[in-house]
């Protein structure tokens, strides 16, 4: 994944051959020369969300010691801090931290945006923010937003995501209509961006509707 300023590039290697010796958090400068790993991992099972939007640290997923941590980093491998671990087990707390995007830092690089997924028979998903700082503290958004995972014989959710000031989500469930909404970072000024279609075409959602050069 690129850096916002294009002079970096990052990405978790899985490699799964003998000792795994490059397996974990790489980065490399964009001419490709500095190639390091900063993160290593026991496991396979990793990737990267994003870049903070100064470029300072990396939010990253590693799976090592079969549980899921969301970690950050900065890119020369210094101050590595878990920020949120996934509960495991066969009842695991009701609640359970998913980022499902590449745009989820806000522009103060202490927060990112996310949504809580219940373990419960609700479809929906509390939007809100994360801190950053390994605090693991969920702060969702007042008056309370949620929105539906779509479902169909595969499943995807699209946001939040980070445009500008604002944070965006699709709202709807299931195939067919749904609405492209956004808050600013404290909830307020709710409001319909877009009404959008969302389809399944071959093995991806389409989505159609919408210009994200619109979006402000």
């Amino acid at each position: 994944m690129l850096s916002f300023d294009s002079s970096m590039v990052t990405w978790w290697d899985q490699n799964s051959i003998g000792s795994g010796a490059t397996r974990g958090l790489w980065v490399v400068n964009s001419d490709g020369t500095g190639a390091a790993r900063i993160v290593a991992a026991t496991s396979v099972n990793g990737y990267v969300v994003g870049w903070s939007q100064d470029d300072s640290r990396i939010l990253f997923l590693d799976q090592s010691g079969g549980v899921n941590y969301w970690k950050t980093v900065e890119p020369d491998g210094s101050n590595l801090t878990t920020v949120y671990s996934f509960p495991t087990g066969a009842s695991p707390t009701p609640k359970i931290l998913n980022v499902s995007n590449k745009r989820a830092w806000l522009p103060n690089n202490n927060q990112i945006v996310c949504r809580y997924r219940e373990y419960t028979t609700d479809p929906t998903n509390q939007i809100g923010l994360l801190e950053m700082d390994g605090s693991a503290v969920f702060t969702p958004f007042s008056p309370e937003r949620r929105a539906y995972e779509i479902m169909s014989s595969n499943q995807t959710f699209f946001g939040p995501v980070v445009f500008g000031s604002r944070a965006y989500w699709v709202e709807g469930q299931n195939l067919g209509t749904h609405k492209l909404v956004s808050v600013k970072f404290d909830g307020s000024d709710y409001r319909v961006d877009h009404d959008m279609t969302i389809t399944w075409v071959g093995a991806f959602w389409q989505f159609s509707g919408f210009d994200w050069s619109a979006t402000t």
